[in-house]
Formats: C-alpha cells, sequence, structure tokens
C-alpha cells in the first residue's frame, strides 16, 4: 500500500484497490444450476491449458467439505473432464459417494480462543476441520484442502480439511499460532474418529488412521506430528486378543501365528494383553515413531506356556503350538523350555524329563526304572509332528524330529 501510494502520490486517506482481479456479478436464469462461473480468456492456447489444468486439479473430493454444493458441471471443455456430483445426501458420519467412491466424513468445529480472533474484525471467528475416511482406507489424495487443495502435502489414509491461515498463494500454511491450535483440534478429532472405529471392531483401523507416511516441513515445525506420536503411546488404541484395546504399555507381541493361534482356539484369557495379528509394514512403521514392542520375562513366558499346555484340547492343536514355539526364535532364544509334550497315555511330560521318539520295537511296553528320566512322545502326537514339520518321507525322519523338539523341552 505504502509503495503504490507514493507511486502515485495518493493522499493517506485513500486506499488503493486492484479492482480489475474483482469477477462480474450478474442476476439472470441459468437452468438448474444454482452458480455459473463463466471464464473468459484472450484466444491464445497456452492460456486455455493453464485453466483447463487448473481446473483439473478440482478433485472430486473437493465436494465433501464445501457444505452447499453437490455438483459441478463443466461446460466447453474436452470429454477428459468430468462432472463431480455426490449421489444422494452429504451427511456428517454416513456414507457419502462421489464418482463411485464411498467416504465417511467426521467434523470437529467451535469458536476460535479469544487470542486467536481477528482484532480488526467485528464478528466472531470460528474453526472447522473434517477428515474424510474411505470406505477401503485406499486415500490417494495427499494434499490438505481449505475448502479447496493446496500444495500441503500430508499423507494418511483419508484426506484432512481444515479453517487454515494461508499465504497470499493460497497454497501453503503460514507458520502461525493460530494454525498450530487447529492442527491441535485436527488431531483431536482423529483420535476421536479411531476411537469410534475401535467400538465397532477389533483392528489395526485405529492406528492406521493415525499413521503417516511422510512429514511435510511445516507440520512438523509446528508440532503436528509430534502430538501424534505421543497421544499414540498414551490412548488405549492398541488391539488385543481378548477384543480389548489397552495402551502400548499395557500389551505384549508375539509371531502372528501365535497370536492367531490363541485367538483362534480361544485360549485368551491366558495372553489377554496378547496383541492381534499385525503387518509387516505397520509394525516397521510403529517401530519407526520410537516404539518398541514388549515380551514377556522369560520365566513368566514359561509358566504361560506351560500353563496353556495344559488346557490343549486336542493333539492337533498341541502339535501346531510345538512348532509355532519352534519355528520362532523368541519362544527358544533364551534357553527357554517347556512341558508341553505327551507320552502314550497323553500325559504331559515334564520338561526336566529327557524326551525321545516313540520305540521301533514291536514291544509294547518299556518297563523303565524310576531312577532313569526318560519318556516316548505318543505315537499319534509323533506322527502329527512329522506332517508339521514335513518330515514323512525323511530317512532320519525320528532323529531330525528329535533335533526339532530339542529346541523346547
Amino acid at each position: 500500500r505504502r509503495k503504490i501510494s507514493k507511486e502515485f502520490s495518493f493522499s493517506e486517506t485513500i486506499i488503493p484497490f486492484p479492482f480489475l482481479a474483482i469477477p462480474e456479478i450478474k442476476d439472470y436464469s441459468n437452468g438448474d444450476f444454482t452458480s455459473t462461473i463463466e471464464i473468459q480468456y484472450k484466444n491464445k492456447e497456452w492460456i486455455l491449458e493453464d485453466i483447463i489444468n487448473q481446473v483439473k486439479e478440482l478433485k472430486p473430493e473437493v465436494l465433501l467439505f464445501l457444505n452447499n454444493i453437490n455438483s459441478i458441471q463443466f461446460e466447453g471443455f474436452e470429454n477428459d473432464i468430468q462432472d463431480i456430483i455426490i449421489d444422494g445426501k452429504k451427511e456428517i458420519g454416513k456414507l457419502t459417494t462421489i464418482s463411485n467412491k464411498e467416504w465417511i466424513v467426521y467434523e470437529k468445529n467451535g469458536e476460535l480462543d479469544s487470542k486467536y480472533q481477528d482484532e480488526d474484525s467485528t464478528e466472531q471467528e470460528f474453526y472447522q476441520v473434517k477428515i474424510a475416511i474411505p470406505q477401503n482406507f485406499d486415500n490417494e489424495t495427499n494434499v490438505l484442502f481449505t475448502f479447496f487443495p493446496t500444495k500441503v502435502n500430508i499423507e494418511f489414509p483419508f484426506v484432512v480439511h481444515g479453517t487454515f491461515d494461508l499465504d497470499s498463494s493460497r497454497n501453503q500454511l503460514r507458520k502461525s499460532d493460530k494454525n498450530k491450535f487447529v492442527l491441535e483440534k485436527l488431531i483431536e478429532l482423529i483420535v476421536e474418529t479411531a476411537k469410534k472405529i475401535s467400538q465397532k471392531e477389533t483392528s489395526w483401523k485405529p492406528i492406521k488412521l493415525l499413521r503417516y507416511n511422510s512429514q511435510n516441513k511445516v507440520l512438523e515445525d509446528l508440532g503436528f506430528y509430534e502430538l501424534i506420536n505421543k497421544k499414540i503411546k498414551e490412548l488405549k488404541l492398541f488391539p488385543c486378543v481378548d477384543g480389548k484395546y489397552r495402551e502400548f504399555e499395557d500389551t505384549i507381541q508375539y509371531s502372528n501365528d501365535f497370536s492367531t493361534f490363541i485367538s483362534k482356539n480361544k485360549y485368551t484369557k491366558i495372553f489377554e494383553n496378547l496383541l492381534i495379528p499385525i503387518d509387516k509394514d505397520l509394525k516397521r512403521w510403529i517401530n519407526e515413531i520410537d516404539i518398541s514392542f514388549y515380551i514377556l520375562k522369560t520365566n513368566y513366558l514359561i509358566k504361560k506356556i506351560d500353563l496353556l499346555s495344559t488346557k490343549l484340547k486336542t493333539i492337533n492343536e498341541r502339535a501346531e503350538l510345538v512348532y509355532i514355539l519352534i519355528e520362532n526364535s523368541e519362544f527358544h532364544s533364551d534357553g527357554q523350555m517347556y512341558s508341553i509334550l505327551i507320552n502314550e497315555e497323553k500325559k504331559i511330560i515334564s520338561k526336566n524329563i529327557s524326551v525321545f521318539t516313540p520305540p521301533t520295537t514291536k514291544s509294547e511296553k518299556f518297563d523303565i526304572p524310576d531312577f532313569i528320566k526318560i519318556d516316548f512322545l505318543n505315537k499319534d502326537f509323533y506322527r502329527k509332528l512329522l506332517s508339521k514339520f514335513d518330515l514323512q518321507d525323511s530317512r532320519e525322519k525320528a532323529r531330525e524330529l528329535q533335533r526339532e523338539i530339542k529346541e523346547i523341552s
């Protein structure tokens, strides 16, 4: 303003205003449309190309955040510019369909704190944040919206909208206290939504909702990602086999096949705080934000497995558990031994007794003196283990199986 006033010798009471940038507003009948935007341009190819490129940036998701607009239709363009139309009603917390893709939008809004209000305005200012979650968590729109898309990269399994302060280009966030406040409200919304999702089914979806794939520098400077990491560690968002969510520090994590075994066979009372199976990619990301999963102390793990051994219902279950314990080093890397094998009488063999594969002699029974601490595997159990370890056709199957079971008993 000062530069322009000085250049044109304006008095201090005159405020320069760029009126050539203001569109002309007309009131006329335009058929079924509520509003019509006409763009007149000089007949130059590069101008049309620029207009087309900008129109193409109007992603279908824009209708999720424009409260009173349900469709955008284009005329005068080539066929590659498709109309954007919402099918049905647009309601918060309900399924919304745009271009054959289903979304659920969640919202949080309220009055801005007094310290963030515009001192020159007589009207109260409010904030609004929304997240739009695709039904299959397959979001491909990784930019922040402030009603319309900006150039701020933000990679979540959902689309984000907020009433942020933008710079003059309308494409970048300003580093302001108001934006930090709105970002905090956005995290509150994400957490509240994660809790709602966690009530429907026990899964990793609440954690996946808070997962970001990369960090935007401006958002990082505003403390956005640090606060998300803090919330993940503090909240009951980690899914366990007993159907409950717990704080991270109250859970344990072992191999996926062990979690599946415990859940499938309903032994969750013994390992109630065991996390459900987790995919490698999500586990790696959790480790990257400085969270390392817990396991039980060695002696306590042995007691738990020995208790589980007394509850097993079938030989198939026992063979499957033995295979899991041997195949996953976390169960025997500290020299753990378990009372999990059974003899011909289907009694559990103590971990302190030497165990051998069934005798090949035709004699039905050995008379073993009490002072000799040995026992033999149940024949049916032995055959199940051979099948589990794929040793049925091995010449040295008895010896090879003996080598395997020595890892845990």
